[in-house]
């Protein structure tokens, strides 16, 4: 449901809204919990990983940091390396 929301922020409409524009209040607002979301959950970062072909390509700027630095804190080498291959894999066109 997160990723859909998160998506959803990326629509043409809502970036017109007020506030939400580049560098727009509310749009700040928004990258801030996008950020933090992905960095306290490693449940989100396990799905985004997993499906991350059916969003839009713009979401891997919020995601990549909170998902890949807590993978390094973990203790579990096989979690790290399946952490490290998923986010490794290609993007589709």
């Amino acid at each position: 449901m997160h990723l859909s929301f998160f998506d959803s922020l990326f629509d043409d409409h809502i970036r017109t809204l007020p506030g939400m524009e580049p560098n727009g209040k509310y749009w700040r607002l928004w990258e801030n919990y996008m950020r933090d979301s992905f960095s306290l959950s490693p449940a989100l970062c396990a799905r985004y990983n997993e499906v991350r072909n059916w969003f839009v390509a713009e979401i891997d700027q919020y995601a990549k940091p909170g998902c890949i630095a807590p993978a390094a804190k973990t203790s579990n080498p096989a979690v790290n390396r399946t952490l490290r291959d998923k986010a490794a894999q290609p993007r589709l066109p």
